[in-house]
């Protein structure tokens, strides 16, 4: 199940597609998958969508989705549902970017018209949300589905999304002084919750976005002569932020970025290094960007 939008125009024009590749050259994670499609992918977020200008029924007027009186440019983009809010909130500002670009109207099925309508971010945000809950819904209702959602809090999801977006960023203006570690997401093994986690390398000075758990990497000797061997372990941000939050600057209140310095960054190190841990490595499993969702539904709801 998907949620695709037709592009179209007022008047007869061939839109070359070799146009559309090197418009998407603006942007860093489209590749080229086929010589009409193009597949985005972003890897620090996890958001991916196609847009595909091959379609077979583009040069049939009675199998188009286009109506009277627009030309078809053959060109169509796709999202699939079951998805977190924000592959949305990352796709349909690009999908908006492109119809501008070479002055499109698109077709939605979704929505509440068949006309053609300019291309607006915000209201296909609104729409496929809708339509991916829908989705969601219908999924969990059927007699054949024996699993279950894993589920995030939109609130949390979004924030996840606007952290690792702009991480990128964030670590070019900061150098190679700053370190912008990952968010991980992860689930306790045994519940369907989703939460996010930090890697906390002893020594290293680093920005700490919010997050639920922080993963602590560090050596540990066995006996006064064994060889050092890594442990990783988890603990919770409440636990850990009362023993080294005061150490950590506020780097950008309205995102909730915090720092630690350098100066601090060995202080912190010997903290971690003696932390009594709560949770074994084995008690967590990753999950995927897109292996969840965050539409609330009673079969998503967190296991207790």
């Amino acid at each position: 199940m998907s949620f695709d939008l037709f592009f179209c125009c007022k008047e007869a024009k061939a839109l070359d597609f070799e146009r559309v590749a090197d418009w998407s050259e603006r942007y860093p994670y489209f590749s080229r998958t086929a010589k009409g499609q193009l597949f985005y992918e972003n890897r620090d977020t996890g958001v991916y969508f196609s847009l595909d200008g091959s379609r077979e029924d583009a040069t049939d007027p009675e199998d188009s989705p286009i109506p009277a009186g627009f030309a078809d440019v053959g060109l169509a983009f796709n999202l699939n549902f079951n998805r977190p809010s924000y592959f949305a909130y990352e796709a349909m500002p690009i999908v908006e970017d492109l119809a501008k670009e070479f002055s499109l109207l698109i077709v939605d099925p979704q929505g509440d018209s068949p006309l053609p309508q300019e291309c607006n971010a915000t209201r296909l945000i609104r729409e496929w949300s809708a339509s991916n809950e829908s989705a969601i819904r219908y999924l969990s209702e059927q007699a054949d589905f024996n699993g279950t959602f894993l589920y995030m809090p939109q609130a949390d999801s979004l924030n996840f999304w606007r952290y690792m977006s702009g991480k990128s960023e964030l670590q070019s203006k900061l150098g190679d002084d700053v370190f912008m570690p990952r968010l991980v997401l992860v689930q306790r093994v045994g519940s369907t919750r989703v939460q996010t986690a930090l890697v906390w390398t002893p020594g290293i000075p680093m920005v700490v976005p919010k997050h639920d758990w922080a993963a602590i990497v560090r050596e540990r000797k066995r006996g006064r002569l064994g060889r050092a061997k890594k442990e990783t372990g988890y603990i919770s941000s409440s636990t850990l932020m009362r023993s080294v939050g005061a150490h950590l600057e506020d780097f950008d209140r309205v995102t909730g970025l915090r720092i630690l310095r350098a100066a601090k960054a060995a202080q912190v190190g010997r903290v971690l290094e003696s932390v009594p841990l709560e949770h074994k490595k084995a008690e967590f499993k990753g999950v995927a960007p897109d292996g969840f969702v965050d539409v609330e539904l009673p079969v998503t709801r967190p296991a207790q």
